[in-house]
């Protein structure tokens, strides 16, 4: 049982369209045996097509930690923009009554992309300003490495937030 409160109306309406169209097509006594096939086609198509609306909680939580993420005092504006576009854009798909759980889920990979390359910036920044002094020689191979690691990934534009995390993590335990 299909119920229209879960589609999106656009899919939702192609889809009773057809759905009515193949109705009289079945009343039809006069239907040819191609007009039922196209008919059968054409619905089979538009239930394919129905799109489910999207659950916008975890979009809506990686939306509240951008938020923190932004307010907290501790990145710099520079690092921050691609994040502040991107909380914009989510911002719009979340007030959208129709979006698309594709949608949805492609803005909060992004979202949480984007905060995961913020965290690891600024971890590299601060890592670029330790001296070697301060270091056994051992570590401080182990800290440039893992920094360096962190550089290549950062400009991976392939690399997503579990990669830029991971690289996140192995700088933070070399600092």
């Amino acid at each position: 049982q299909l119920h229209r409160e879960k589609y999106t109306t656009a899919s939702w309406n192609a889809f009773t369209a057809a759905l009515m169209a193949a109705r009289q097509v079945l009343e039809d006594d006069a239907a040819s045996e191609a007009q039922v096939q196209e008919a059968h086609r054409m619905l089979t198509d538009a239930m394919t097509a129905l799109q489910l609306l999207g659950d916008k909680s975890a979009l809506q939580n990686a939306m509240d930690l951008a938020k923190v993420l932004m307010e907290s005092g501790r990145y710099d504006q520079e690092s921050l923009t691609e994040l502040a576009a991107l909380m914009d854009q989510a911002q719009a798909i979340l007030d959208r009554e129709e979006a698309t759980q594709e949608e949805i889920g492609a803005m909060g990979e992004a979202l949480t992309r984007a905060m995961a390359k913020v965290r690891l910036i600024q971890l590299v920044k601060e890592s670029g300003q330790l001296t070697a002094s301060n270091y056994t020689s051992a570590s401080w191979s182990r800290m440039t490495a893992a920094r360096q690691a962190a550089l290549s990934a950062l400009s991976d534009e392939n690399a997503g937030a579990d990669a830029l995390n991971r690289q996140f993590s192995l700088l933070q335990k070399a600092v």
